[in-house]
């Protein structure tokens, strides 16, 4: 997380004054931080003071801010309890429905929130390779939807 302002924490990589107070104190309350929402203009090191599910959430915050194209998550949820994966999860298939989302991750409760699932493999030293693309099954993600991204699928072959 950068050094300063938690406006600037939350708006990153835009610039804090690109972005209003309304949109970033909503982030913060839909991810589960309403506490912060009234510390924007607050300086610090956010990195040493915030919990790593904290800082998964603020993430989360930005992603909602940003709204991006593509979204690239990494264990994005391993800091926090399965009820609040859950949620951030769906909070992200409702408000970032343009998003094409590759999401890693270990926890089995992941799966219901994933339209494909990946098998990749290691190729010794080589590079790893996608060698099998498998649609979840409709049982597994229950009434959550299906997000309609097939970008991935695509660029799998």
């Amino acid at each position: 997380l950068p050094i300063g302002t938690l406006r600037e924490v939350v708006s990153y990589p835009m610039p804090a004054d690109g972005v209003d107070d309304v949109t970033l104190r909503e982030a913060l309350e839909a991810v589960g931080l309403p506490e912060l929402a009234r510390r924007l203009g607050e300086a610090g090191h956010w990195a040493l003071q915030l919990s790593p599910g904290e800082q998964q959430r603020i993430a989360f915050a930005r992603a909602l801010v940003q709204k991006p194209d593509w979204l690239f998550l990494d264990e994005a949820t391993s800091a926090v309890d399965e009820s609040t994966e859950a949620r951030l999860y769906r909070l992200m298939r409702e408000r970032l429905e343009g998003t094409t989302v590759f999401s890693v991750g270990h926890r089995a409760t992941l799966r219901p929130f994933h339209s494909r699932q990946l098998l990749v493999r290691a190729n010794g030293n080589g590079p790893s390779s996608i060698v099998e693309v498998t649609a979840v099954a409709e049982s597994a993600r229950g009434n959550l939807g299906v997000p309609k991204h097939d970008k991935i699928a695509a660029m799998a072959g």
